[in-house]
């Protein structure tokens, strides 16, 4: 990231081992990952990512976002990608939720829940 000119902010707590999770399952949530990091270094022309992420009890899961102080674009406007496309279905794949929200001019949020196991 640091190559690409990003500055990482990084608030993430302590949270709880996803054993849960298969090797297909993990390998899903890394390409999504990647898919998200690619696109700011891609498209954004940020100069700052905020990764978050926290165990909320509660609701049982973790919530992680991630945030960009790029050019955004108009989400509604804007015909999935591939890349776009792709994501969705990773987070289905095990169980995600996932939220892209957009403005102009004033970055990218993308939420991830994931949801944990009773135990």
């Amino acid at each position: 990231l640091r190559k690409a000119g990003l500055h990482l902010v990084w608030q993430v707590s302590a949270l709880p081992v996803a054993d849960h999770l298969s090797a297909s399952d993990l390998s899903h949530l890394q390409r999504l990952l990647y898919e998200v990091f690619a696109n700011v270094m891609k498209h954004a022309r940020a100069t700052q990512v905020r990764v978050h992420a926290v165990h909320d009890e509660e609701r049982r899961c973790i919530d992680m976002r991630i945030c960009d102080n790029g050019c955004g674009f108009e989400a509604e406007a804007t015909q999935a990608g591939r890349g776009l496309n792709n994501m969705h279905y990773r987070a289905e794949q095990i169980g995600a939720v996932l939220r892209i929200s957009s403005t102009p001019g004033q970055g990218t949020e993308v939420t991830l829940r994931l949801p944990l196991p009773r135990g």
